[in-house]
């Protein structure tokens, strides 16, 4: 905290200070003596503290990461309008060979691996939190909720269960999801990604 309220004022600083304008020499001249700056933020922290300024920025401080907390910021996509499938194949070219640690190389560089053929794959649905067709579809999947928009403490402990949020879209963009609901399930050695549109009636 304090690390932050530092960085506003160093900022708030130089912002004041960039405005500096030069009128030139006028009469005689003397050595400017510079204040620490230390010294000068500490001044202006005691400064802000006295007037109540500094509490203030405090409470901001928390009331937004508390907002953002509750709420994250989110990715909007629409309801879907067709249900479609495409195919992703998460296989990977090793660049170098991989040792176990019994010393015997799993596999050699220049050969593709997909983890999907070594093991399984949880399900995964991402909704819009927000809509209640959707909440209830990802509660009927039995698939591990994802949100790309709303608020999932407050819907986890609704539904009494885990439910997790795409923070900034990261998930949304490697599964390529342009509508929602969507079910991300493995498919053989591929992953399917699957929007669908009457929820109602889909099994």
């Amino acid at each position: 905290m304090i690390r932050l309220l530092l960085t506003i004022i160093i900022v708030q600083t130089l912002y004041h200070n960039t405005y500096a304008k030069d009128f030139g020499n006028r009469g005689n001249t003397q050595p400017i003596i510079e204040q620490d700056f230390l010294e000068m933020i500490e001044q202006r922290l005691n400064q802000q503290q006295k007037s109540g300024e500094l509490e203030e920025s405090k409470k901001k401080f928390q009331q937004k990461m508390l907002k953002s907390t509750q709420r994250p910021p989110d990715k909007a996509l629409p309801r879907a309008k067709k249900t479609k499938s495409h195919f992703i194949n998460p296989a990977i070219r090793v660049t170098e060979d991989i040792v176990g640690a019994n010393g015997k190389i799993i596999a050699k560089s220049g050969t593709y691996v997909n983890p999907l053929d070594k093991g399984a794959m949880q399900d995964m649905v991402f909704i819009d939190g927000d809509d209640k067709e959707q909440v209830e579809f990802a509660v009927k999947s039995g698939a591990m909720i994802i949100l790309t928009k709303g608020a999932p403490f407050k819907l986890s402990e609704e539904l009494n269960r885990f439910v997790y949020f795409d923070q900034g879209g990261f998930l949304v963009s490697r599964f390529d999801i342009k509508a929602l609901p969507a079910l991300v399930i493995k498919s053989g050695s591929k992953i399917e990604v699957r929007q669908i549109s009457e929820i109602g009636n889909y099994d």
